[in-house]
């Protein structure tokens, strides 16, 4: 039985790393990593990054954007908040047991603390059950992790103003799993206590002792750029944007009516109004824009071969929609 705790703040190395140790699990051995992240959004792997955060405002503040291998809602990290990941082979692996290991250390705290029908770990408080922890969960054939969470000091106010978007899931038709919003809470544990806690109600669960393996950010980087095709990944425009579910979506801008459908990171169908336009130049831009994946030296190209003619000023306002609602806050992905 291993514990490894993870001494890099950098959420892309921690994904890699977590995912290397995870398809490395020895036979017959468990695994329980704990790392935190510097201020970031963590998507689920099947969510839509444009209806789940605030795109302009992490880009604004430097909040880096992930979406992780594990399914679930999205979440923020920053130094006030622990992650970890139970890793098991599935003969023995049982998130009950895993979700008592985390209420039992809240227990020692002076939290009273349940799990609720999503996994989630809730506190009661006198003003009702509060979040605390979110899980998550990725299964191969042999073996399975299981994320969570734990709030013990985290900024609640960036929680919450990133996880506003400006695209409403009201406003929205998707394939995508939205995220279902908790009421929040910090458990105030201090962050050395709450780790010892952890790891010692994990090994009296499981009546064994762990080994800890602490691994520093150059240790991490070692291990985890034997293959780096595991970090490019996670840190590509692909990755986090283009694996993103269909969606319909409407946006209003002026006297511009734009109805679009995006399907991994592709426009795929776009019907577009404008009172002073002539339909079939509407015709002519939806055509440019069709099949045009999400990339800004793409829209450059396209519209450069548009005969703007006296509809220029308004086809630079359609073009600059598109880039400030799908494009901008990506243009630093690869």
């Amino acid at each position: 039985m291993e514990v490894h705790i993870i001494k890099t703040n950098d959420i892309y190395l921690n994904l890699a790393l977590e995912q290397v140790l995870f398809l490395e699990l020895p036979a017959g051995t468990r695994r329980l990593l704990i790392w935190k992240d510097a201020p970031c959004i963590v998507m689920g792997r099947f969510q839509n990054p444009w209806v789940e955060c605030d795109l302009e405002g992490m880009k604004r503040d430097g909040v880096l954007l992930a979406r992780r291998q594990s399914g679930g809602g999205t979440v923020y990290h920053d130094q006030g908040n622990v992650n970890v990941s139970f890793m098991d082979w599935n003969e023995v692996y049982d998130k009950d047991v895993n979700n008592s290991i985390m209420i039992e250390t809240l227990g020692e705290y002076g939290h009273k603390a349940v799990s609720s029908g999503r996994s989630d770990i809730q506190i009661i408080t006198p003003d009702g059950n509060r979040k605390v922890s979110g899980a998550a969960f990725k299964k191969k054939r042999d073996r399975t992790f299981h994320h969570a969470t734990m709030l013990l000091n985290s900024n609640l106010d960036n929680l919450n103003r990133y996880l506003i978007p400006k695209i409403g899931q009201d406003n929205v038709q998707t394939k995508a799993i939205s995220s279902v919003r908790s009421k929040v809470a910090n458990t105030n544990i201090k962050e050395e206590d709450f780790i010892k806690s952890l790891i010692r109600n994990y090994e009296i669960q499981h009546g064994q002792s762990a080994t800890v393996k602490v691994w520093s950010e150059n240790e991490a980087k070692e291990k985890v750029l034997l293959n780096p095709d595991y970090l490019n990944v996670l840190m590509s425009w692909k990755w986090i944007c283009a694996e993103t579910p269909l969606f319909k979506t409407k946006i209003e801008s002026g006297n511009w009516e734009v109805d679009i459908t995006i399907k991994k990171g592709v426009i795929q169908e776009v019907e577009l109004e404008h009172g002073s336009i002539h339909p079939g130049f509407l015709s002519d831009l939806s055509s440019t824009l069709k099949l045009m994946p999400l990339r800004k030296e793409v829209l450059e190209h396209r519209f450069s071969k548009l005969e703007l003619d006296m509809y220029k000023e308004r086809v630079l306002e359609l073009k600059a929609l598109i880039n400030e609602y799908f494009i901008k806050d990506f243009e630093d992905l690869a």
